[in-house]
């Protein structure tokens, strides 16, 4: 890791290495670094190599500008873990939020469909009792319309009846007043005949 700020010989920042070289030192922006090949650092001062190594020549700044990389990695590390931790339990708890969720919502949807399903039964079940009480009504005044009839005819009958009968009753007098009247008259003839012999 190069250190934070880098100084040149003159005391000036470092220009950016930007296109130096195809671009190869473009990611080390403007620090004080050793290109490949050179034993000592440089940077980039208008578009030329300008040595910065004397200010490290004792080593002291080289020395403070090294970081101890492997505690930087074990932090690292050590967050990350606890972080992932954390996320894991966090997702967990999501997953499980969700989980019930869905749970309650496919709980709902079967009781909608059952709801539905019987809602449906429900309403052919009415039409088939409308439908057969519709039919029952009609074969009940079909019915009960026969029965008027049959009554009427019947009543019809009955006068009917009781005319005939009356006739029947006159024509039985008259045959029995006839019969009487013959009787008589025959019983006169008979009588007179007798008389004129």
């Amino acid at each position: 890791m190069d250190a934070p700020i880098s100084i040149n010989n003159n005391g000036n920042d470092c220009d950016n290495w930007n296109e130096y070289d195809n671009g190869k030192y473009n990611d080390k922006k403007n620090n004080c670094i050793k290109p490949e090949g050179s034993t000592i650092r440089q940077c980039l001062i208008n578009n030329r190599l300008t040595s910065c190594s004397r200010y490290y020549k004792d080593g002291r700044v080289e020395g403070l500008s090294k970081i101890n990389t492997n505690d930087i990695m074990d932090n690292m590390i050590n967050n990350t873990i606890v972080d992932l931790k954390e996320k894991q339990i966090e997702l967990t708890n999501k997953t499980n939020d969700i989980d019930s969720i869905l749970n309650e919502l496919i709980s709902q949807r079967n009781l909608e469909n059952q709801q539905l399903f019987f809602v449906d039964y429900n309403t052919n079940n009415l039409e088939d009792k409308k439908t057969l009480y519709e039919k029952t009504n009609k074969e009940f005044e079909r019915t009960e319309n026969d029965v008027n009839i049959n009554k009427i005819q019947f009543q019809d009958f009955l006068v009917k009846k009781e005319i005939i009968g009356k006739q029947l009753d006159n024509y039985y007098t008259y045959t029995k007043w006839l019969i009487i009247f013959l009787i008589i008259v025959g019983l006169f003839n008979f009588m007179f005949s007798n008389i004129l012999e």
